[in-house]
């Protein structure tokens, strides 16, 4: 799963105009987060066509870049991410972005960015 950052001047309307492009595009958006770092904005997308969300928005003149998120299924629990997260840095994992789904059947999915995809898909793979 890809996401796509954008990072922006901050402005009234950003995140409409944003979701307007990929909305008219037909881009579906399943997860956003957007936050403003005094006159910066980043906002992190996770669409059904990360590709295509990346070349309509840079076409519209955002700086636009996408990483791979590594996703995990945890029991729905207190303290469940908290062991994830240490199993992570433990293994030198570190995590440069977050996001959390909706949980469904117990379970929560947890997706984050890492410099390290191949040791965090290592870390999932192992993780009960």
């Amino acid at each position: 799963m890809k996401t796509v950052t954008i990072v922006t001047e901050d402005r009234v309307g950003l995140l409409a105009d944003v979701s307007g492009i990929l909305g008219d595009n037909r881009i579906n958006i399943s997860s956003i987060s957007a936050e403003a770092h005094g006159k910066t904005s980043v906002l992190n997308i996770v669409t059904d066509n990360p590709a295509k969300a990346k070349a309509v928005l840079k076409k519209a003149g955002y700086d636009v870049s996408d990483f791979e998120m590594v996703v995990v299924r945890l029991k729905n629990k207190a303290g469940e991410l908290a062991r994830f997260t240490r199993e992570l840095a433990e293994n030198g994992v570190d995590i440069r972005n977050a996001y959390q789904f909706p949980a469904d059947r117990g379970e929560a999915v947890f997706g984050f960015e890492t410099s390290n995809v191949p040791k965090a898909k290592k870390v999932v793979a192992s993780f009960s």
